[in-house]
């Protein structure tokens, strides 16, 4: 579908702006969830929830994982119809409605996503490579294991500040094993 964006505004979700652009590829939209919106190979909208790595995929997955899941009121298999037929009822609803009760966007320009470019999730931001590996080490897992290179940048330290009432602010170090999504 040409306008993935107009409809994820059409059904609740808002364009977020600024540094979660990333670079200018990636869109994120908030609603129910956060999508990040991006444009794949052959320039079709793609999308993946950050909340969740089993959803993502086309526009037609992001409707049929909407329809299947009951998470937008309103988007939810019909009566007598079955999965498929109800998400092609709900995009046949959208794509009937008079081009005036279309949202439109203005989007910033966004160049398509180069095979195997990764992003990384904006809950990653604040990552470094691992250094301190004592937690980890106490949990059983070994130097050797840690050094392996089918781990290599994939443990990180995730920095944070700790701050409880009445104390000085904390730096912390939580270990995290995120999972980098690929644009296909």
């Amino acid at each position: 579908m040409r306008r993935t964006p107009e409809l994820l505004t059409h059904y609740g979700y808002a364009l977020s702006k600024g540094e979660n652009l990333g670079k200018g590829k990636w869109h994120v939209f908030e609603g129910d969830d956060k999508l990040v919106v991006f444009r794949g190979r052959g320039g079709d909208w793609m999308y993946f929830n950050s909340q969740d790595d089993r959803d993502k995929g086309s526009v037609v997955d992001w409707m049929k994982n909407r329809v299947s899941t009951g998470r937008i009121i309103g988007i939810e298999q019909l009566p007598g119809r079955n999965m498929w037929q109800s998400v092609n009822d709900h995009f046949r609803a959208y794509l009937n409605l008079p081009e005036a009760e279309r949202p439109r966007l203005t989007l910033p320009p966004i160049s398509e996503t180069a095979p195997g470019e990764k992003f990384h999730s904006i809950y990653t931001k604040d990552c470094r490579p691992l250094e301190n590996t004592t937690f980890l080490e106490s949990r059983g897992i070994t130097k050797t294991t840690l050094a392996n290179p089918q781990f290599a940048g994939r443990i990180l330290n995730q920095l944070h500040t700790v701050q409880r009432e009445g104390c000085r602010p904390r730096r912390s170090s939580t270990q995290l094993s995120p999972r980098t999504t690929t644009a296909a």
